[in-house]
């Protein structure tokens, strides 16, 4: 029963991202914004479906994260995921700082999160885990 409203959710989440994205603007309100406010003019409304389409897009976007790792644990990928995981958590820390140092082109976010990525695993095997004091502190491994 549980596996079969999964499924559905699973579904339902393939088709609605991808719809729910064509209408998503980083830095201000969706592209369908306009359209509302001039339907709906001054009395709110407008607003009160663009947040409901942030709160759609941002659950259907984890449940469809959510079908694509169900995909990977299947494959081998899994494991090496789950050990470079384990060695990068300061970069979910940080990401923010690596981010706002990039412009607006494809290739500047990729070459940041690259780098951003190498910087957090030689700061993890070179330095964390390394001394004991660092492991205990930023790790939480005793040996």
């Amino acid at each position: 029963m549980v596996k079969a409203h999964r499924k559905i959710f699973y579904a339902i989440s393939i088709v609605a991202f991808p719809l729910l994205l064509m209408g998503f603007q980083r830095t201000g309100l969706p592209a369908f914004y306009p359209y509302l406010a001039q339907i709906f003019g001054d009395t709110g409304l407008a607003r009160l479906f663009v947040s409901i389409y942030k709160y759609a897009l941002a659950f259907v976007g984890m449940a469809l994260l959510s079908f694509l790792l169900e995909l990977v644990r299947q494959t081998g990928f899994y494991r090496f995921a789950c050990w470079v995981g384990t060695l990068t958590l300061d970069i979910y820390v940080c990401h923010i700082y690596f981010i706002v140092a990039c412009g607006d082109a494809l290739w500047q976010y990729l070459a940041v999160s690259v780098f951003a990525f190498i910087c957090s695993i030689a700061l993890t095997l070179l330095l964390l885990k390394r001394f004991k004091i660092t492991r205990l502190l930023f790790l939480g491994q005793s040996r």
